[in-house]
Formats: structure tokens, C-alpha cells, sequence
């Protein structure tokens, strides 16, 4: 098997040109670059109002270069939201799309093949009082009131990737999975962060259903970013944590969630991984590139089909999931993730017959002015 390498940068803060300096810098040229959110695709001034930054570090950054042409991603460019983005212009491309040549967002929750590889993505981040609310239409946007929950995730529009049965190689996320950095160094950890402290303890450090998520889809990576430290984990999916393995003297409260949601390997499916790679990245700051950018290589059939051009393409049974949770959305609205029966939904839905991948191929538009195009697309190709 061959492997494709995948750089991976964490906040990106605006800052395209310096990361795509330092992805040239790499050793090993990178067949894509994954980015960890607060991506901030501003165009010009008139963005800030839909964009939750605070005015001291308000900066029109490198995108719109990237956007009008003056500049070309040297590298295909996938990335999820933050919790500081436009969002004027990501609340219109919910199911992903192109927004500048060679740069594609993931959308609210998706899951794309590259080169055999099927890699997931949740934009956005964790909030207890939004998470079961329904998203308001992108033209129905109050700014002036609604800006912030325009990034929060929604339990219901992650039920298409919990339903997922064939292994996912990676998942992107903005905020942490909740209780990852207790199988980590968490003594390093809370050197650099010791304000961290009572969030690990009450387990309310990231997105419980991140957690989740890791448990029950068991990644071979999961990559995050927001918190502005660099951190690795290893979770054992068939090995509960033992207290022994903890240094004590940090005082906390170990108590962690078991294995038994999510956990148990499928009969049917001995692809799952029985260990998740968790890290997440810092911002893009300082000289020092290895604690924001860094590498990963993964093993790709180069006979799968969507090898032949290194272009992106939809995940066939991730669209079959999210166009039948599109016709039931109204009984999925107000239910926690954790207690929807995904494995009850998943007997609803044909396993895709693929005879031509070219019907998933992403389509990239002429033009990036209408997001909104991109979205018509999908729902008229996909989801009706």
C-alpha cells in the first residue's frame, strides 16, 4: 500500500500566506493540507459584522488574494469552520463547497473521499444552550443577535456521520473531544494551560459529542484545534483508563466515561480501529512551525478510483445518510445525539450502488461569487 501525506495546520487566524510558506518547507511535499478552523475567509471590511472577533484582532488577513485570483492555493486546501469565521458567507454553504480555487470548506458535518482516503469534518464548536436549537436561515440572520450561534453545532446535523458504517481515516473538529486530555500528558498539559484545570474535571473541556463521535466512529486520527496548544492522545477504544496510569498529584477527578457507547467493535465491520491518534494544533504564531503545522501520512489504495485525478469527491453512503435524515429532520430537532438510534436509522438506508464515481466528483464552480449555487447544487444532485 502507498501512503498520501497529509499536512495539517491548526488555527489559521487569516494567515494563509505564512502557512502555505511553511507547508513548502515540509520535507516530504504534501498531497493535501487540512486546516482546524478559524479559517476566516474575509473578504473586506463589511465581513466583520458577521464574524465573531474581537476589534483589537480584527484583520482582513490573506483570503480575499486567494479569492480574486491574485494568489492560488499551492496545495489543495480543505478546512471546517471555528468559532471565529465569516459566517455571512459559510451559513450558505452548509453541505460544503469551493470558496476561493483550491481551497473547499467542509460545511456543517461532511465526509469526502481523496485519493481513497475518506476524511470527516465538524465545523463549529460546543455550546450547551444551542445544541439542540434549529439552525435560523442564512437570510433570516439577525447579525446584531445571532452571530455567535451561528457557529454552534447541532446535535441533529451530526446524526449523517454517527450513522456511518465504513471506516473514516480521520476527522477534523475545531474544539476537542471532551475527556481526550486525560489520555494524554496531562501534567504537561496543564503546565502550559493550567487554567484548564476544572474544565478537565468536570468534563466540560470540548464537545461532548466530539466524544462521542471518537468512541462510536473510531478514526485512526482525530485532529483538533482552538484551545492554542499543542497536545497528543491515545484512546484505546476496548481498554477503559486506569487510574494508576494518572499522576495523582494533579488533584483531579478521574472519573471517565466507559466504552459502552460506541464502543463495542461491529460484527459485520473488523476495519474499525481499536486505538483513535488524537492532536491538536496550535494557532499560526512565533517561528517555530511544529506546534501549528505539522504532517501525518496515511495507506491509500492506489486503485481506487477517485486516485485517477486527486480530486475531492462526496462520500456515497455519507450522502444516502444525509439525504434521509434531510426527510425525517423534523423528528431528529431537540434529541440529544447520544439517544438517537442511529443504528435504527442506518436500516433504513440502501447501501449506494457505485457504478460511476464520477456523479460524486465535487464540482469546482466558475465563479465563487454565488455560495448559494453551490448549495442548489447538491440538493437538486444528492439530497431530493
Amino acid at each position: 500500500m502507498k501512503k498520501i501525506h497529509i499536512a495539517i495546520q491548526g488555527c489559521a487566524h487569516g494567515q494563509l500566506r505564512r502557512i502555505y510558506e511553511s507547508v513548502n518547507s515540509l520535507k516530504n511535499k504534501p498531497d493535501i493540507l487540512l486546516i482546524l478552523g478559524d479559517f476566516q475567509s474575509l473578504l473586506t471590511k463589511y465581513d466583520f459584522k458577521t464574524c465573531a472577533i474581537p476589534p483589537k484582532y480584527a484583520k482582513l488577513g490573506d483570503f480575499h488574494l486567494y479569492y480574486t485570483g491574485q494568489l492560488k492555493a499551492p496545495v489543495l486546501t480543505v478546512f471546517i469552520g471555528g468559532n471565529h469565521e465569516n459566517m455571512g458567507q459559510l451559513t450558505k454553504l452548509p453541505y460544503g463547497g469551493y470558496v476561493a480555487e483550491n481551497i473547499y470548506y467542509m460545511g456543517a458535518c461532511n465526509v469526502i473521499n481523496f485519493m481513497g482516503i475518506k476524511l470527516g469534518g465538524i465545523s463549529g464548536i460546543y455550546n450547551e444552550y444551542d445544541h439542540l436549537h434549529e439552525r435560523t436561515e442564512w437570510d433570516q440572520i439577525d447579525w446584531n443577535r445571532e452571530k455567535r450561534n451561528t457557529y454552534h453545532v447541532r446535535d441533529s446535523e451530526l446524526v449523517p456521520l454517527a450513522m456511518m458504517k465504513s471506516p473514516i481515516s480521520l476527522i477534523m473538529s475545531h474544539d476537542w473531544p471532551t475527556e481526550i486530555a486525560k489520555y494524554g500528558d496531562l501534567k504537561k498539559l496543564l503546565k502550559q494551560k493550567p487554567y484548564f484545570k476544572d474544565e478537565i474535571n468536570d468534563n466540560t473541556l470540548g464537545s461532548p459529542l466530539n466524544f462521542y463521535l471518537l468512541k462510536k466512529l473510531r478514526p485512526e486520527w482525530w485532529v483538533s484545534a482552538h484551545l492554542h496548544v499543542f497536545f497528543t492522545a491515545e484512546y484505546k477504544h476496548d481498554r477503559k483508563l486506569n487510574e494508576d496510569e494518572i499522576d495523582l498529584d494533579l488533584d483531579l477527578d478521574m472519573n471517565v466515561s466507559t466504552n459502552k457507547d460506541g464502543g463495542k467493535v461491529a460484527d459485520d465491520d473488523q476495519n474499525q480501529c481499536t486505538e483513535t491518534k488524537f492532536m491538536a494544533l496550535d494557532k499560526c504564531k512565533g517561528a517555530d512551525t511544529t506546534k501549528h503545522l505539522t504532517q501525518i501520512s496515511l495507506e491509500y489504495d492506489e486503485n481506487h478510483p477517485t486516485c485517477k485525478d486527486r480530486a475531492l469527491y462526496w462520500d456515497p453512503e455519507f450522502l444516502a445518510n444525509l439525504k434521509y435524515c434531510t426527510s425525517i429532520k423534523d423528528s431528529l430537532l431537540g434529541k440529544k445525539l447520544e439517544n438517537i438510534d442511529v443504528e435504527s436509522l442506518q436500516s433504513n438506508i440502501k447501501t449506494p450502488t457505485i457504478n460511476d464515481w464520477d456523479q460524486y466528483k465535487i464540482p469546482i464552480p466558475k465563479s465563487f461569487r454565488s455560495m448559494v449555487k453551490q448549495t442548489d447544487y447538491i440538493k437538486e444532485t444528492h439530497l431530493q
